[in-house]
């Protein structure tokens, strides 16, 4: 799997670098059932890594699903899927393998067997020049269908979002206000527009 340039972080309209301090470049993305883990330190943003992440799992679930057709047993199926998830992603020279178990600033879990993508990230909101950072826990099917946004703390769902949203450029971090939540309060959970709070500060 090759990370498009048209995913890695962009320029504003005024020609500076977007601030991606929210989500940070480095992630880890665990294969269950392989027993290491690919990390990649510049290139784990979610807007950046989500969406080919995805699109490798559906083609690693696929070699599953014809291994499994032709008589493969489910489990060798799953392990040699794995492999061919983990291939694809090593070919772009920004993975490399670690031990599991380490903590990352983002991190994603594919269960082939399954048929999930899981991932773990944080985010955060301007509001009034105060900037908040929270974890979100965004789940789904690799097949497609809506992904689950939920609160890893108390395992509340805060919303659904349809696949076609993470492929709008910066959805995590540039308008939030128009589909992520983007913080919580002692009430809940609150949005915000980050354009909107830079106005304000102007």
């Amino acid at each position: 799997m090759t990370i498009s340039a048209s995913r890695s972080p962009t320029q504003s309209s005024a020609g500076s670098n977007t601030d991606k301090t929210g989500a940070g470049g480095a992630a880890g993305i665990e294969i269950v059932g392989f027993p290491q883990t690919l990390y990649t330190r510049t290139f784990g943003d979610p807007d950046v890594l989500f969406v080919p992440l995805l699109e490798a799992a559906r083609e690693a679930h696929k070699v599953l699903d014809r291994l499994a057709g032709h008589g493969e047993e489910r489990a060798n199926a799953v392990t040699l899927s794995g492999m061919q998830l983990a291939s694809s992603l090593l070919r772009d020279n920004s993975f490399s393998l670690v031990a599991v178990g380490l903590s990352h600033e983002n991190t994603y879990t594919v269960d082939l067997d399954a048929g999930t993508l899981h991932m773990l990230t944080r985010l955060y909101a301007v509001v009034t020049r105060r900037t908040s950072f929270f974890k979100v826990e965004i789940a789904g099917k690799i097949a497609g269908g809506p992904f689950v946004v939920r609160n890893p703390v108390q395992g509340t769902v805060i919303m659904q979002v349809e696949e076609e949203r993470f492929r709008q450029p910066n959805f995590f971090l540039i308008d939030p206000g128009a589909g992520m939540p983007t913080g919580t309060d002692g009430a809940g959970t609150f949005r915000a527009d980050r354009r909107e709070a830079r106005a304000r500060e102007r």
